[in-house]
């Protein structure tokens, strides 16, 4: 089986990407993490009645989103009265809204309302979607009824009862809209639990185009080898399960959810031992002084303001990255391919989604009335809104085709890849059991650098080495 001690010190790496806005579990640009006043948030909602209308205020919302001590001589965010003078026919709902989002939010709430004064909406928390799952489960009786949330978060979440599913003609309506993806990321027992608004959860190759031309840039092997030569630094985290599994689907290597939720893998087989065999042999000649095995963006940005780092795989930091080293350092591209088995295989990317949710249980009356603003909150005028406010890559199909849309160079390149077939559903796909055992391959090889190839006691090295390794990754995966 896999050394513990690798894989506690894998598990603690993904809890560090995570912290920092993904990776792991919940998926890189997924989780921006819990805002400092989540905890009181949920206490002042779990104080308030489910039967006031409270809304927050614009600047309520842009710091500490909480209820209200005072409801009964605060204004209501939307119309200016009192919330006592609120109609009493009127539906209350409560909401978590993204962190990095409560501005576009807040607006969102009021334009809505504005158009149906019965419904009023509360922001009273802010969680990263990615970070949602874990917050029902914590107590789902203290949960908005309306969320925004990670589509790996979703066969969980619905497996424990935690979600409202949509019936099927919405389901249908969804898949009309914004594809067959857009229903299978969001989709658990073949039930579809939200409104899909963004697909754009995946990496894509950064170079240097002073130091890697674009057609170095086609191939990892020539990444490694051109940066190599120059005394240059390539970063690529096969240390992290979210972006490990790009050649093993590069070379065929399939993995799912079964109705149960639970892991369905080809990791014991002959085409992932030759992607394992590609990836030590490329680490043995490259690892440490060119190949890093990080996606820590901050250590990215110095080392490419330095001059040092010259190509990477990385998530949609675009904006970021050149804003610290100017356009002109930066060029993009889809994954490049890598040898693989004697063969240039295209490496793949997680394509995750995020979808507007509503909690189990909330009473009909609620349930209408949430489905009502999701549907408005996801159309494709409001996708491209959050496109151009946020960068967001839109989920809807028409809203995704836009030219301004796919002129943005992060989403362009993801879209790309999506027309390529190169890309794979990120919920429908994993559970928590697959990112450390994903991730254990990057520490194996950083291992064999050391141990002339071995994949460690009780492996050996070469391609039984690698075909034994990755059937107890297939185990840890399964269970």
């Amino acid at each position: 089986m896999i050394n513990k001690k690798s894989l506690l010190v894998l598990a603690l790496t993904a809890m560090g990407l995570a912290a920092c806005g993904g990776g792991g579990a919940t998926s890189q640009g997924t989780s921006a993490g819990t805002s400092a006043t989540s905890e009181a948030t949920s206490q002042a909602t779990s104080e308030a009645t489910s039967e006031e209308p409270v809304v927050t205020s614009e600047e309520e919302s842009e710091s500490e989103p909480v209820v209200s001590e005072s409801e009964e001589e605060s204004e209501s965010h939307h119309t200016g009265l009192l919330t006592s003078d609120i109609p009493a026919g009127a539906v209350s709902l409560s909401m978590w809204c993204p962190t990095d989002d409560t501005e576009v939010y807040t607006s969102r709430i009021e334009e809505f309302h504005n158009a149906n004064p019965d419904i009023f909406i509360n922001i009273t928390g802010n969680y990263g979607e990615g970070d949602v799952g874990a917050e029902l489960a914590k107590d789902i009786t203290q949960a908005a009824d309306i969320f925004a949330i990670a589509d790996d978060n979703i066969p969980t979440a619905a497996k424990n009862g935690y979600l409202t599913a949509l019936t099927d003609a919405e389901k249908e309506a969804v898949r009309e809209t914004d594809g067959d993806m857009g229903v299978k990321a969001g989709q658990y027992a073949d039930n579809l639990y939200g409104f899909p608004f963004r697909a754009d959860n995946g990496y894509i190759l950064y170079y240097n185009p002073e130091f890697i031309t674009a057609s170095d840039a086609r191939s990892m092997d020539s990444i490694m080898a051109k940066a190599k030569a120059q005394g240059k630094q390539v970063y690529w985290d096969m240390g992290n399960g979210w972006y490990g599994p790009s050649p093993f689907l590069a070379n065929g290597v399939t993995f799912g959810l079964d109705n149960d939720g639970k892991m369905v893998t080809t990791f014991a087989s002959e085409e992932s031992a030759y992607a394992a065999d590609a990836l030590m042999d490329m680490y043995y000649e490259y690892g440490g002084d060119t190949w890093i095995i990080s996606s820590d963006a901050g250590d990215i940005d110095a080392g490419w303001a330095a001059e040092e780092v010259v190509a990477c795989v990385l998530w949609n930091h675009y904006a970021d990255l050149v804003a610290t080293v100017g356009e002109d350092a930066v060029a993009i591209s889809k994954l490049p391919t890598m040898r693989i088995n004697n063969a240039a295989k295209q490496l793949w990317t997680f394509n995750g989604y995020k979808y507007l949710s509503i909690k189990a249980g909330i009473g009909d009356a609620k349930v209408v009335a949430a489905k009502k603003f999701l549907k408005w909150m996801t159309t494709e005028e409001n996708q491209l809104k959050l496109a151009e406010e946020k960068g967001y890559g839109p989920s809807n199909l028409a809203a995704a085709a836009d030219e301004d849309v796919l002129a943005m160079p992060f989403i362009g390149q993801i879209a790309d890849m999506v027309s390529r077939g190169c890309t794979i559903a990120q919920g429908p796909s994993v559970n928590d059991n697959f990112w450390t055992p994903m991730g254990s391959v990057g520490t194996a090889i950083k291992a064999g650098k050391e141990s002339g190839k071995s994949w460690g006691t009780g492996y050996g090295v070469g391609h039984e080495g690698a075909l034994a390794f990755m059937a107890d990754v297939a185990d840890e995966m399964e269970k």
